[in-house]
């Protein structure tokens, strides 16, 4: 009968053992560790579908909403308040959205990125008596862009901001109490006269819008030296004053009537008292 072989002594057998006995708790701590995580992936699963995690009826709520894809729907697109050079733009979305207008000749309006349902921007540096062609643009909160159609609206003339042009002032018919001051302006324009010895007084404004002007002064110093300018306003309330001028009204004339009246006032009131003398007298 042959020798047993002791498995403790063989040291090549100890190490198979133990290498096996390591190949199996490392299997063993793998299989635990994908359970753990195979079983957390479920209930975070579980939980974002709406099911409780290891129960019914989570906390979690439904499934997603889908994503907005309808834009703005735009309505009672309208131009306000418009100016030489400018104009107030509005409308309405049926949801809160931007705000923004294209216009042209022109380019883009800045973006008001308040979210709102009642648009308005307002348009400047434009043209003036300009045709603008315009469209408005709002996004709501989701980036869903809506663009309305076409409109237009014409901006006003430029104010006119200059005086009549005043010229060939003159004087005529000038008496002793009295003169006639006329001039001419490029544009209608209404009509007064500023003047005085030492101060000034104002002719009746005449607003008759002219080209033509005539004012006749009136109850005037004789053998006086008048100062004066012409005044004339035009549609847009423009002022233009002229230059001074003077004119010199005449002497007074003599009044002869009067004058034999008083002579012969006197001639007969001492005709009459000589008569009652010699009666007196007689």
């Amino acid at each position: 009968m042959g020798k047993v072989k002791r498995i403790g002594s063989d040291k090549k057998t100890l190490a198979a053992l133990a290498t096996a006995f390591l190949v199996l708790v490392l299997v063993i701590i793998g299989f635990a560790g994908q359970e753990a995580s195979g079983s957390l992936a479920v209930g975070q699963w579980s939980a974002r579908a709406g099911y409780g995690y290891g129960g019914g009826g989570g906390g979690g709520g439904g499934e997603p909403e889908p994503t907005d894809t309808t834009p703005p729907v735009i309505s009672a697109v309208s131009a306000s308040d418009v100016t030489s050079d400018g104009a107030t733009i509005s409308w309405t979305t049926d949801e809160p959205s931007t705000s923004q207008v294209e216009y042209w000749p022109g380019s883009l309006s800045t973006l008001d990125t308040t979210l709102v349902t009642n648009h308005s921007v307002i348009l400047t540096n434009l043209i003036p008596e300009t045709n603008y062609r315009y469209r408005v643009m709002s996004m709501d909160a989701d980036g869903n862009l809506a663009v309305s159609e076409e409109h237009t609206f014409s901006t006003l003339p430029a104010p006119d901001t200059t005086p009549p042009v005043i010229s060939a002032v003159s004087v005529s018919d000038v008496t002793y109490d009295g003169a006639t001051i006329s001039w001419t302006t490029d544009e209608p324009s209404t009509s007064q006269v500023e003047y005085g010895v030492t101060t000034s007084s104002l002719s009746p404004l005449d607003a008759t819008m002219v080209t033509s002007h005539t004012v006749i002064l009136t109850d005037l110093s004789s053998d006086t030296t008048y100062n004066f300018r012409v005044r004339s306003n035009d549609v847009s309330d423009n002022l233009a004053v002229s230059d001074d001028y003077i004119f010199t009204t005449l002497a007074a004339p003599t009044n002869w009537a009067l004058i034999g009246g008083i002579i012969g006032a006197v001639v007969a009131a001492g005709g009459l008292a000589w008569y009652l003398w010699w009666r007196r007298r007689g």
